[in-house]
C-alpha cells in the first residue's frame, strides 16, 4: 500500500483535489535526521528549500492558514539554519535573504529583516564566526 507522505504532496493535493484519504501529514517542526545528510549535487538544499516554501506560503492559502503555513515553514527552515546542516555558503546566504520574509507582526518587520540581511552579509564575507573584542 503506497501513501504519499511528504508535506509538498500534501499540499498540492489538498489545494487541487481537497481532502483526500490516501494522504497523510504530520505536522512537525522535527524533519527527520536520515533527511538532513548530504545528498548528491542534483538535490535542492534542504534548507533553501524550506524557505521557499516560507515564501510561497505568502500566496498560497487565504488567513489564517497562510500565517500557519508561513510559521511552520519559518520554524522548519530555522531549525536547519541554526542546527548548520548546510555547508556550502551559497546556500546560507539565498536562504537568509529568504528568511527576510518571515515577520511576527507588523512592528517586527524591520527588525526581522535586519537581522536576517546582516546574517547573510556575514557569511557571504566570511565573518558569520567571527568575534570582535
Amino acid at each position: 500500500m503506497d501513501k504519499d507522505v511528504s508535506n509538498i504532496s500534501f499540499l498540492v493535493r489538498q489545494r487541487l483535489e481537497g481532502h483526500n484519504e490516501k494522504v497523510y501529514h504530520f505536522p512537525s517542526d522535527e524533519i527527520a535526521k536520515r533527511y538532513m545528510r548530504h545528498n548528491s549535487a542534483d538535490l535542492p538544499s534542504l534548507l533553501v528549500l524550506q524557505a521557499v516554501f516560507l515564501v510561497g506560503a505568502h500566496v498560497s492559502k487565504e488567513r489564517p492558514e497562510r500565517d500557519t503555513l508561513k510559521a511552520m515553514f519559518f520554524r522548519r527552515a530555522k531549525m536547519l539554519f541554526e542546527a548548520r546542516v548546510e555547508w556550502n555558503r551559497d546556500y546560507m546566504v539565498q536562504a537568509a535573504l529568504l528568511l527576510t520574509w518571515h515577520s511576527d507582526g507588523v512592528e517586527d518587520i524591520a527588525a526581522n529583516a535586519w537581522y536576517w540581511v546582516g546574517t547573510a552579509a556575514r557569511i557571504a564575507t566570511g565573518r558569520l564566526y567571527e568575534v570582535d573584542d
